[in-house]
């Protein structure tokens, strides 16, 4: 049995271009959609997550919340987004 002295396991390619990324995925594009009081409707928690990052970054709010049927509601908000402050935690004396 022989070794090969060959380290490299993958090809390497050189001068492939990055692909642009795009500007807005579907979520900020939906809420750019919407109006005011509009709303949609998705089943998975991680789904109103990235509706509540995809507002923050846009500048809006939504508001979201379980239906009867286990499904989440939100709605495109016209209140301003809450900014949270974070306390820093006391420094035990030692």
């Amino acid at each position: 049995m022989s070794k090969s002295n060959s380290s490299a396991v993958y090809k390497i390619e050189s001068g492939i271009p990055v692909p642009e990324r795009a500007k807005h995925g579907v979520y900020a594009s939906t809420l750019s959609s919407m109006k005011t009081n509009d709303s949609v409707t998705v089943q998975k928690m991680g789904q109103v997550l990235a509706f509540r990052a995809a507002a923050k970054t846009q500048g809006i709010s939504v508001i979201a919340h379980k239906q009867d049927n286990g499904a989440y509601r939100v709605w495109k908000s016209d209140k301003p987004t809450a900014t949270r402050t974070v306390k820093k935690a006391k420094k035990a004396k030692a």
